[in-house]
């Protein structure tokens, strides 16, 4: 299968070298993780293409596209068999981090999930097409592994979870997958547009705020 990746990168040079910090590519079928003492970004993508092929990859490409501020990186790659890719994250230094999901170039039924991006720092907040009840839902950490799962009652569709116990969990660092249970066990499928869909792919993007102290 083929999966396709964008994300944004800032030119902050005044970091150089040492720019990049690490990265993390969540899988199906675990993460790869690398931390390149690099200062290119030609250099950083090539570490990251050859630390991840035949890891998660059979094979992955790249190309950046570069303007005054920022450089736009796509990545195109086929995975391995029985492992599909879910996002990427990079971290710039230890406090910021920019990370995108993977998406399929045609739907399989192991694949099926919604993309949400949703502010750091908040825990997830989601608006489902579902009817009103009590679900089992599930989110996985696809960096640590861990799932994590609550029962929620849901009302006009919103899935709001209580982070009372999952604090610091839901960070750009990683990519998450949401699914539900219905009070039999079931599955939960829902429809958006056209689109059939069985989780969320969940993502984080960091936020920083600048305005000046009073």
């Amino acid at each position: 299968m083929e999966y396709t990746l964008t994300i944004s990168l800032p030119k902050n040079t005044e970091n150089l070298p040492g720019f990049y910090f690490g990265y993390v590519i969540a899988s199906q079928c675990g993460a790869a993780q690398n931390y390149p003492e690099v200062d290119d970004v030609n250099d950083f993508l090539d570490d990251l293409v050859s630390f991840s092929t035949n890891v998660i990859f059979n094979n992955l490409t790249y190309n950046v596209f570069s303007n005054e501020d920022d450089w736009t990186i796509t990545l195109t790659g086929i995975s391995n068999e029985g492992c599909v890719p879910y996002g990427l994250s990079i971290n710039i230094d230890e406090e910021i981090s920019y990370g995108a999901p993977f998406t399929s170039q045609a739907p399989t039924p192991c694949n099926d999930c919604q993309g949400v991006n949703l502010p750091d720092c908040t825990d997830p907040e989601l608006s489902l097409p579902i009817d009103d009840g009590t679900y089992t839902v599930s989110i996985q950490d696809h960096t640590s592994g861990n799932i994590y799962t609550q029962s929620i009652e849901v009302s006009d569709g919103g899935v709001d979870w209580n982070g009372t116990n999952t604090a610091g969990v839901f960070t750009p660092y990683s990519v998450f997958t949401v699914t539900l249970q219905d009070d039999n066990g079931d599955p939960v499928t829902w429809t958006s547009g056209y689109v059939d869909y069985n989780c969320v792919r969940l993502t984080f993007t960091p936020t920083t705020d600048t305005t000046p102290d009073a």
